[in-house]
């Protein structure tokens, strides 16, 4: 009985730190891009909003039915958008069940998860928000990046992955 009420107290304070957070922006210096949807900003751990990446892993085919690693193309492009402008201004949304901050960041008015999927290089993730449904369109009917070729949706990619039911040409083997 007392482990519940703890659990209870835990879990409360855990959502007055999201709701005091949420709706503020905070600026954070992006240290490291882990990859096309995750950040660290030194301890901090940012997974961005409303948007889901293809795994490192992952492979895809382009229009030319050329595998290639579009994981790595995702948090590539990422890393040179951030060259310029490392501070990000992000509203905190939620808590993940690994303990990352889910946000959404801007690069000065620039919405870092929207400009990933104008590209093609992730996809919204409308488990959590139709936000970006917009422009997953959008990239779809112009065919950019993913939509240019063959993928796996990356929540579908790591599924069969844990299931060991993933095909081998959907795995970027490392040299």
């Amino acid at each position: 009985m007392v482990f519940y009420r703890l659990l209870y107290i835990f879990g409360f304070c855990v959502l007055l730190t999201v709701s005091a957070e949420a709706g503020k922006r905070q600026d954070f210096v992006v240290t490291k891009v882990s990859d096309g949807d995750s950040l660290r900003a030194g301890a901090e751990r940012l997974r961005l909003f409303g948007i889901d990446a293809p795994e490192l892993k992952q492979a895809c085919t382009d229009e030319n039915g050329v595998k290639y690693a579009c994981g790595q193309a995702a948090k590539d492009a990422l890393k040179l958008l951030l060259i310029s402008q490392k501070t990000l201004s992000c509203e905190i949304v939620d808590i993940d069940r690994y303990k990352r901050k889910v946000a959404r960041c801007f690069q000065a008015d620039k919405d870092i998860s929207q400009w990933l999927v104008e590209k093609g290089l992730a996809v919204a993730y409308l488990a959590y928000s139709k936000d970006y449904q917009s422009a997953q369109q959008q990239a779809r009917h112009a065919r950019l990046g993913l939509w240019n070729g063959l993928f796996m949706m990356p929540d579908k990619w790591r599924r069969a992955q844990r299931t060991a039911s993933l095909p081998a040409d959907h795995i970027v083997k490392s040299p």
